[in-house]
């Protein structure tokens, strides 16, 4: 066996097949590019912790293996630690898909915004039956706007509400 069958990568790519998933519709369900995950998978980039933690929900990871496979998406070269054969879908009642614990999203790590995000949700529910298209954040660079866009988007899509 190579190195790169040990990667974080080689194990994702296996796990998305094993569920059937194509890169784009997993990239879709943890709010990311289709290039990212094709890079995480070239073991071009490491996730982030957030994104992780979406991996981890959507590829229904158990929660007791979830500290492991965090440490193995986030450490270059620990993805050996991730057993590759098997790759079993359905490892306990929290992992299984379709329940209750798969399909809830990973807790957010974007702290203090809660307010922001509400009031940001209603506005993009709105855009359903008005004739706005937009909604425009502004603020001085590096305080989040960007990331807080991020996390809307995510729960929008969620939520069903429109997201463009």
């Amino acid at each position: 066996m190579d190195e790169r069958s040990n990667s974080f990568g080689y194990w994702l790519r296996r796990r998305r097949k094993a569920l059937d998933l194509t890169q784009a519709a997993l990239a879709l369900k943890v709010c990311c590019s289709p290039a990212a995950i094709k890079k995480i998978e070239a073991e071009e980039r490491r996730p982030s912790r957030a994104l992780a933690l979406r991996l981890a929900v959507h590829l229904h990871i158990a929660e007791p293996e979830q500290p492991a496979f965090l440490h193995a998406a986030r450490t270059l070269g620990a993805g050996a630690a991730l057993p590759v054969a098997g790759l079993p879908l359905d490892s306990g009642e929290s992992g299984r898909p379709g329940s209750a614990a798969a399909m809830q999203p990973p807790p957010s790590p974007l702290v203090g915004r809660q307010v922001e995000s509400e009031r940001l949700l209603g506005w993009v529910a709105q855009l359903r039956d008005s004739q706005g298209r937009v909604v425009l954040i502004r603020g001085e660079p590096g305080i989040g706007k960007s990331r807080l866009m991020y996390e809307v988007a995510c729960e929008a899509r969620i939520r069903h509400l429109p997201v463009l």
